[in-house]
């Protein structure tokens, strides 16, 4: 038996109780206080990393909107970024234990940022204990940064990037296996409709970036409306003056959407047609049906597929409404090589020609690293040595990650995915990164220790 492998059986249990204790705080992004920007969790759950990485060994300091740790010396920095504001959480959708408490069941680990990434914070929590047992000294200096708002605009690592120098070379574990040299444009719109009468209300999503899988449409309660929905196979019921109709459809990130709609896709579809409804409403839910009709922008004008960077992609991952107005929010994954303002201008237009609105839109460009630099080289023989792998590639990714922000970045695996290990049972939708149920295959996740150590040792040379 090795030396890490002794030590991650040793220490096994103290790791998922400090996994626990960050899983416990629902660090979703909050009202701004003072010294806390992104409300009174998210600043509760870096104080915590910020004990835990002084038990460690770290040097930590502790700024509003992220929390930065350092181990060992070196004229050069090596840095490692996590973030441990997670997406909200619908409850009713959890089939397996609570959101906010880890769960330990027939060899896997369930809980909101298990995955992305709160399991990852707690890797680098331990690298200062790794490096001892494995016997190894960096010459770079470590800088780990955990962030507070990486799910909602990145203002923490903008932050960062105004106050200190990037590190000469930073890794962020919260992708897939091996290492993304690339990641697609990521573009944010509301599309909003013009006025409706017998629509009264719309709910439904909880992130932009996840695939929308529950939506409640209120409508005004008539005799013609509800005979018609009483033979449309939708889920009705009558409720406070009024008609709700409820959709689901499986939970899916943004960036691997292309093949699922939106749960408001069948309710748009079908009172797209309903006589029953106005006029003016029928129109404006035709448009929201065109406008959600598949999930790579086609009607939209973006859809296309980019050999490394694969298919565009559009996410419909929240609506609302806005007095009587509905209000549709996507998020578009774009190929990194393309024109990031050119392809934002295409779905302008596209939306402004329905007669609906565009009332925002923000973007963030994509970009492509050489796939052969030293960097790359590096983590690839790390990748090979530890997973048993010979001949890996790099890859572009669909995501988002801090990589984007950072000089000499690359976004590696979260988790050790590459073990031949079962999936857990769950429903589709269920499981992954954003969706209920997250979970993580116990022994994948402690190989991902490994995992990181083997890349920030090669890196750290």
């Amino acid at each position: 038996m090795d030396r890490i492998t002794e030590f991650l059986q040793e220490h096994e249990w103290e790791i998922f109780e400090e996994l626990a204790e960050i899983i416990a705080i629902p660090s979703v992004k909050g009202a701004p206080e003072d010294g806390a920007p992104f409300g009174r969790e998210v600043k509760r759950m870096l104080e915590t990393v910020a004990r835990l990485g002084q038990r460690h060994g770290y040097t930590v300091t502790l700024y509003d909107e992220y929390l930065l740790m350092e181990y060992g010396e070196g004229e050069k920095t090596l840095g490692v970024f996590c973030h441990g504001d997670v997406v909200p959480v619908d409850e009713t959708e959890w089939t397996t234990g609570a959101p906010f408490a880890l769960h330990l069941w027939d060899g896997f680990l369930t809980g909101r940022g298990v995955r992305d990434d709160k399991g990852a914070i707690i890797q680098a929590l331990w690298l200062p204990d790794l490096l001892r047992a494995a016997g190894e000294e960096l010459s770079k200096k470590l800088v780990v940064f955990i962030g507070g708002s990486e799910e909602t605009g990145m203002e923490d690592i903008d932050a960062f990037v105004r106050r200190h120098p990037m590190p000469d070379v930073s890794v962020t574990p919260d992708n897939q296996f091996p290492v993304s040299v690339g990641e697609k444009t990521i573009l944010h719109i509301t599309a909003r409709s013009g006025r409706l009468r017998d629509v009264v209300g719309v709910s439904g999503g909880i992130a932009e970036n996840l695939m929308m899988s529950r939506v409640t449409v209120k409508l005004r309660d008539t005799e013609p409306i509800w005979a018609a929905l009483r033979q449309s196979g939708l889920e009705v019921r009558h409720d406070s003056g009024g008609i709700e109709v409820i959709s689901t459809a499986p939970a899916v990130h943004a960036a691997a959407c292309a093949d699922y709609h939106s749960a408001m896709l069948p309710v748009a579809a079908f009172f797209a047609d309903c006589p029953a409804l106005c006029e003016g409403d029928r129109a404006q839910l035709a448009i929201a049906a065109r406008l959600l009709s598949d999930g790579r922008g086609t009607a939209f004008g973006v859809a296309g597929s980019d050999g490394g960077f694969g298919e565009n992609t559009c996410c419909n991952g929240i609506a609302a409404m806005e007095g009587d107005r509905m209000e549709l929010h996507f998020d578009f994954r774009i190929s990194g090589g393309s024109d990031a303002e050119k392809a934002a201008e295409t779905i302008r237009r596209a939306v402004e020609e329905t007669g609906w609105e565009v009332a925002a839109m923000t973007y963030r460009a994509g970009f492509m690293l050489p796939e052969d630099s030293e960097e790359v080289r590096r983590i690839l023989a790390a990748c090979e040595r530890v997973s048993g792998r010979t001949g890996l590639r790099p890859y572009y990714s669909g995501g988002g990650t801090y990589a984007s922000h950072l000089k000499n970045a690359y976004s590696i695996a979260a988790v050790a995915d590459y073990l031949p290990l079962p999936e857990p049972p769950l429903a589709q939708g269920h499981g992954d990164e954003h969706q209920p149920d997250e979970t993580v295959s116990r022994a994948a996740y402690l190989e991902s220790f490994r995992h990181l150590l083997a890349v920030v040792t090669e890196l750290g040379k």
